[in-house]
């Protein structure tokens, strides 16, 4: 008998798909079962569609998985049930975001994959700090920093003076990035960022001009990269809204010079197979590149779709490189430049409904071939822009008209002030479609109450970061569904905060009934003032399970009524849970650990009062004295040490008395033995043993 072909299964985490190419195509039809692992959207129907029509014969199999969000364990869950079937041969991404590049090779190394990008090289291109440490060990050209704390900040300053950058560890698009000026903007800041500040970095500002550079490395050799020239710098777009043009280099002295600094960064960073985004700054006191960051992903932009026109499509080389194939020839055309530009909305903190693009006179863009726009009332966020394409063997005529080129974005108002864009009923009551609040900080998509045109049933989302989907009273205040709070890249998921169920009429968000999930943990049942009232919350953090009742947490209506004004203000639905100690004020039920069991009350402030203890390893142990129960009362101040009561041990003895509340050791009463024998005495804190009296 030959050899039995054991077959390739294929596991895609993705949040984006970009190509037409079938996955099967991309993928060399290496593999006979595609798993897809979608984070939850609501464009999944059609993504499901246009991926059964890839399957390359009816043998190939392509499942779909969903995620709610983009957590390492609902990846590690998801994946863990997908290897009780089929053991997988690689994990791609389809992705631009970098904590999934982080997450993907933590799914290799714990599912033992020895293809992708290992932990320790994803984590330098993905944690700011990480990279730059490395960057400046191996002595690559770039910014000198240090942690955002402000005595290592002072130092910092000493050595290159004002201003410095203060940035995210871990966040893209320039967001949370802030330029400091002067001591007092210094000291402000990283007292505002206290708490966190393990998450930041200050630099050295570099005044220079930005370069981006996309390629794919292969064995550890550069196979290909384009490099283009954009102006301003990304915090100039994303920040202060400027358009920015990109622009293909091919100067060969310069694509030289750039050539040998990512042969470097490939080195140092032990960069074997994948796809990268670099961005370099050209420095305009001394000429040199400076080393910004880099990406183990697929660059965005209009850059992106430039390239994609000429069939140089990173995501589909990254995909390939995941999965241990060689990347595809790639080529930009030698006899054209090109070139974009981009408009950004007018601010990053509110959305818009895009109206239409009023363009200067056409006859001045003869290099022009296409505008990219979204479509008449399409809500527009700050990562969206309208773009323009251009095309030419003329390198300074492109130059020229991009230099030029401008348009001008409108928002269609209604009276109230707020943005509308959608159909009206007869009654001209807004009937269906998208409305953004009159400063910009919320927007709502979807159907609306004939009578009062209060929301009905859709998705309302707001600038920092709450999103809410689902049904609403005829008040307007949502009804049932699924608030939550998106975190960012730079965020620690431990702080993801989210509510499914159903609301009260009377207060927007307030808790009736249902699920809170908080970081890794999880509390269903029923909820007073927002507050747990009665149910089961699952700890994964400190591994304990509690059901039963919890304590009423009394609010004075006025204060009530002022803290939800603030709340709404605030847009802060999840302020109530940002102490878990308010969650954890349990009343009576069962507190379940690894080791133990308690059933009874408590006091206040958490703690057991009185009841019973179950220790349920004692029965895998060989100590014969070991307790099996105890059954009795409590100290307040010290939890899970006892007062009074009775201990029933493994050999059938017992004891009834008090307990030392500091050691929770026996202090005086009755220790009764298995054969009978009862005996009386007292005991020391250190042990020791005093006779009163024997039975």
């Amino acid at each position: 008998m030959g050899n039995i072909a054991i077959p390739r299964i294929l596991a895609l985490l993705m949040d984006s798909y970009d190509t037409n190419r079938s996955l099967f195509d991309i993928t060399d039809s290496e593999f006979k079962t595609i798993h897809i692992i979608h984070v939850n959207s609501d464009k999944l129907p059609q993504q499901i569609e246009k991926f059964d029509s890839m399957k390359k014969d009816e043998k190939s199999c392509i499942f779909h998985h969903t995620v709610d969000e983009i957590l390492y364990e609902h990846y590690y869950n998801c994946i863990k049930d997908i290897q009780i079937q089929t053991p997988l041969t690689a994990i791609a991404i389809s992705s631009r975001k970098e904590s999934l590049v982080e997450i993907s090779s933590r799914l290799r190394k714990d599912f033992n994959i020895s293809m992708g990008t290992p932990l320790p090289t994803a984590v330098l291109f993905v944690d700011k700090y990480e990279m730059k440490k490395k960057v400046l060990a191996e002595n690559i050209v770039t910014a000198l920093m240090s942690e955002a704390v402000l005595e290592k900040g002072k130092d910092l300053i000493e050595k290159t003076g004002f201003p410095v950058v203060l940035k995210p560890i871990k966040d893209t698009g320039s967001k949370g990035v802030q330029i400091i000026q002067n001591n007092k903007d210094l000291e402000l800041q990283l007292n505002e960022i206290l708490s966190k500040s393990d998450q930041y970095i200050l630099e050295q500002y570099i005044d220079g001009e930005l370069y981006r550079v996309d390629g794919c490395v292969e064995n550890r050799n550069l196979q290909f990269f384009a490099v283009f020239y954009e102006n301003p710098t990304c915090y100039e777009y994303f920040v202060n809204r400027k358009p920015m043009s990109e622009r293909l280099l091919k100067n060969p002295v310069t694509r030289n010079e750039i050539q040998q600094l990512i042969n470097a960064i490939i080195t140092a960073f032990n960069f074997s197979n994948g796809v990268f985004h670099l961005e370099l700054l050209k420095n305009k006191s001394d000429g040199k590149f400076y080393f910004l960051e880099i990406a183990a992903r697929p660059g965005g932009g209009a850059a992106r779709k430039l390239m994609a026109n000429y069939c140089v499509d990173f995501n589909v080389q990254m995909i390939r490189l995941d999965c241990a194939l060689k990347v595809e020839p790639l080529s930009l055309p030698e006899d054209l430049h090109l070139g974009s530009v981009s408009i950004p909305t007018p601010n990053r903190n509110k959305n818009f409904v895009f109206d239409k693009v009023i363009l200067p006179d056409q006859q001045h863009y003869t290099t022009l071939y296409e505008i990219d726009s979204p479509c008449s009332g399409q809500v527009m966020n700050e990562y969206d822009a309208v773009s323009a394409y251009f095309s030419s063997p003329d390198e300074d005529k492109v130059i020229h008209e991009i230099n030029l080129y401008n348009v001008e974005m409108k928002i269609v108002k209604t009276d109230s002030g707020d943005s509308f864009c959608g159909s009206f009923d007869q009654q001209n009551v807004m009937n269906k479609g998208t409305l953004i609040s009159k400063n910009g900080d919320s927007t709502f998509q979807g159907t609306f109450y004939n009578k009062s045109g209060n929301k009905k049933k859709g998705e309302w989302s707001f600038h920092n970061g709450i999103r809410y989907k689902g049904t609403f009273y005829e008040n307007g205040n949502p009804k049932e569904g699924h608030l939550e709070h998106i975190l960012t890249d730079s965020d620690d998921p431990s702080r993801k905060k989210s509510f499914r169920g159903v609301f009260k009429e009377e207060n927007i968000f307030e808790f009736q009934e249902g699920t809170l999930f908080f970081g890794l943990d999880k509390f269903k049942g029923k909820f007073f003032n927002n507050y747990p009232s009665e149910g089961t919350l699952y700890s994964t953090t400190n591994n304990f399970k509690f059901i039963g009742e919890f304590q009423e947490v009394k609010i004075n209506n006025k204060v009530k009524e002022d803290d939800l004004k603030k709340k709404i203000a605030d847009k802060n639905f999840f302020a109530v849970i940002d102490n878990l100690s308010n969650i954890m004020c349990f009343k009576k039920g069962k507190l379940i650990f690894e080791d133990k069991e308690f059933e009874g009350t408590f006091y206040k402030n958490g703690n057991v009062k009185e009841g019973e203890i179950i220790f349920t390893n004692a029965a895998n142990t060989s100590t014969e004295n070991q307790e099996l129960k105890y059954e009795g009362t409590f100290s307040k101040e010290l939890n899970f040490h006892r007062q009074n009561g009775i201990v029933y041990f493994k050999n059938l003895d017992k004891f009834k008395g008090s307990f030392f509340p500091e050691s929770n050791s026996i202090k005086k009463g009755i220790l009764t033995k298995s054969n009978g024998e009862k005996l009386e005495g007292k005991w020391t804190s250190d042990g020791s043993f005093t006779a009163i009296k024997k039975y």
